[in-house]
């Protein structure tokens, strides 16, 4: 019995043995196969591109193009997407970029762009933007609609290329732009009644409401979020009641209150 046992595990061990075997074998042949066929098409998906409008599928076709050369025709195995992520990526408005290829010869490519948060007025005329990353944009003329913008004096240091604002000198203020952007944006109401924000000669900020005749006032950049805080108060408590044009000013500068100046 016992040597039947040990028969019955060494010709089961062989069938395992013999099925891994094929297995690697056909793998191989597909492998190969696969390395053979030539490129047929590209496929480019924009997942966001009902909301953002920076990237068209045409201008990503044309990138693949600049990376690859003459791709259509070319064997999948000469298509390096590893290079493809990396050209694409290094447009200023793709934030990332896959590249995959499938067994029917078609190359894949899923790119995402970055979401701008605000819209930035330098001093001197130029425009950027800032994005939900920190990121500076350059300018286009595809930016969401109802975008928050910012404005007065805000300088851009010369003397080299900034890529975001942690790399730029302490203390300027697309930095503390940024953060009040990215606060405003992740608050759906803020989002919706914050339509500006300036910065005077001293470094102090006021924010242009598109509800209400009044500006509010903010000070320098710290304690950003209490502020808003207090401002929610107010408004819930009192312009809901006494109207929301009943102040030209409201004044958030100062710890524990609020100074409003009446109309």
């Amino acid at each position: 019995m016992k040597v039947k046992s040990n028969i019955k595990r060494a010709l089961r061990l062989t069938g395992y043995l013999l099925l891994t075997a094929a297995l690697v074998i056909l793998l191989a042949m597909i492998s190969v196969r696969e390395r053979r066929v030539p490129c047929r098409a590209v496929q480019v998906h924009i997942p966001d591109s009902l909301q953002l409008g920076f990237v068209t599928a045409n201008e990503v076709k044309s990138m693949v193009m600049k990376s690859q050369g003459a791709f259509l025709g070319k064997p999948m195995k000469d298509i390096n997407t590893e290079k493809i992520e990396k050209d694409l990526e290094k447009h200023p408005y793709i934030r990332t970029a896959e590249a995959y290829k499938d067994v029917k010869g078609i190359l894949h490519v899923e790119v995402f762009q970055r979401r701008p948060v605000v819209k930035v007025y330098l001093r001197g005329g130029k425009i950027l933007f800032l994005d939900d990353t920190g990121h500076l944009l350059p300018f286009s003329r595809h930016y969401p609609v109802h975008l928050l913008t910012a404005s007065g004096k805000i300088p851009l240091p010369a003397g080299r290329k900034y890529s975001t604002v942690a790399d730029l000198p302490e203390g300027n203020p697309l930095q503390d732009i940024y953060h009040m952007a990215l606060f405003i944006d992740k608050h759906p109401f803020w989002k919706a009644q914050i339509e500006q924000i300036y910065v005077d000669g001293n470094g102090e900020y006021s924010l242009t409401p598109r509800v209400g005749a009044h500006a509010i006032l903010l000070g320098d950049a710290s304690a950003f979020d209490e502020k808003m805080k207090k401002l929610n108060v107010l408004y819930t408590h009192a312009l809901n009641n006494l109207g929301w044009n009943i102040y030209t000013q409201i004044n958030l500068k100062f710890k524990n209150q609020i100074v409003c100046t009446r109309r």
